[in-house]
């Protein structure tokens, strides 16, 4: 048996570029590729950010609208009001978003108590008329969003 000494093995280095060109680049290549995974994360995660902040905007349009237009708070002393599909489709929601038309806008009568002592008004003569005000938005791609407030009017007794 022939004894082979170990530096003559280690001097023949025919191939060692290669072997180690074709490491580097499978490292390469994979860190690329867990690099463009991250991005597409975070391209959905914005994605999906957005979609809902704008169905949370739209419900927030509809508080607003209630808010400006008094009619509907006076309507709402007798018990609960639904906006209509007409003022609905406008304020919260597209008419295609899939939303029932009363789950878009209602406005409930809670209670009537005093006005609060810092407001400055006599709480013989008049009165603060509270309300809940539920909506909901719609946004691209199916998104939702339910916003509740409570208000209060201060109303004459």
């Amino acid at each position: 048996m022939q004894k082979i000494r170990f530096s003559a093995v280690c001097d023949n280095q025919q191939g060692m570029a290669l072997l180690l060109v074709v490491c580097l680049l499978a490292m390469l290549s994979l860190l690329g590729f867990f690099a463009l995974n991250t991005t597409d994360v975070e391209l959905a995660i914005a994605g999906n950010r957005h979609t809902r902040q704008q169905a949370f905007f739209a419900a927030e349009r509809a508080v607003e609208y209630v808010l400006a237009d008094t009619t509907l708070l006076r309507a709402a002393d007798s018990g609960e009001v639904v906006l209509d599909p007409g003022q609905t489709a406008v304020v919260a929601a597209e008419t295609a978003s899939g939303i029932a038309p009363e789950e878009v806008c209602r406005v409930r009568y809670l209670s009537e108590g005093p006005v609060p002592p810092e407001s400055g008004s006599d709480p013989t003569r008049f009165a603060l008329r509270s309300y809940r005000i539920t909506a909901v938005g719609a946004g691209p791609a199916g998104a939702r969003a339910r916003v509740e407030a409570q208000v209060g009017r201060v109303v004459v007794r």
